[in-house]
């Protein structure tokens, strides 16, 4: 109750009990599509952070690359992360989680369409590190959502279960370099890797 005049006190406070009330949900279906989407996300961003170990040196090769260009290219990926998630972290919290996820999903299959394409060293470099912006957005996602949905006693084994797909995408990465770079001219090869991983975003 307010003062006398009827009005709500300032140091009034709004309590839920809504956390506990999710802990005490059963699992269903809802659950199983965060976990699967979150999954899928999480593995195609693997995909997508571990593609510059598996190109670069051929890269180099092809665009006679320096050292200090081969670190630039890795240390841009880093700085990006770092940024998108700071910035994304933040819209999440006010646009929501899922609006954030699914624009970070789209910007990560946008950048690396445009980073197949790139034709010298700064464009790549710059292509990776607006690519790398969407996934550490997205890295701000995935834990929250993990930890504001899936109930408390389900919550360690599916946050293990979604971030198992952090080595799945590594994997698959390192398969697809290895075959496009087998099987198709250097200059392409490369290419595909990318390529791939933006229409496995897309879908």
């Amino acid at each position: 109750a307010g003062p006398a005049a009827g009005g709500s006190s300032p140091e009034m406070k709004l309590k839920t009990d809504l956390t506990a009330r999710l802990d005490r949900l059963p699992w269903g279906r809802f659950h199983t599509i965060i976990t699967i989407a979150l999954g899928v996300g999480w593995t195609l961003a693997a995909f997508r952070t571990n593609i510059i170990g598996n190109i670069l040196g051929k890269v180099t090769e092809l665009w006679h690359l320096s050292p200090t260009q081969g670190s630039a290219l890795v240390s841009a990926w880093v700085l990006g992360i770092f940024i998108g998630a700071m910035f994304f972290g933040h819209y999440s919290d006010h646009k929501g989680r899922k609006k954030t996820f699914i624009i970070t999903i789209l910007l990560q299959a946008l950048f690396s369409t445009v980073t197949a394409f790139s034709w010298n060293f700064h464009s790549l470099l710059v292509f990776r590190f607006l690519t790398a912006l969407a996934v550490g957005g997205e890295y701000a996602v995935v834990t929250p959502t993990m930890a504001e949905f899936i109930p408390s006693k389900h919550r360690g084994k599916t946050g293990a279960l979604i971030l198992a797909g952090f080595p799945v995408g590594a994997i698959m990465a390192s398969l697809g370099a290895m075959y496009f770079l087998s099987h198709l001219p250097a200059n392409l090869g490369w290419r595909m890797d990318f390529a791939v991983g933006a229409v496995l975003a897309a879908l």
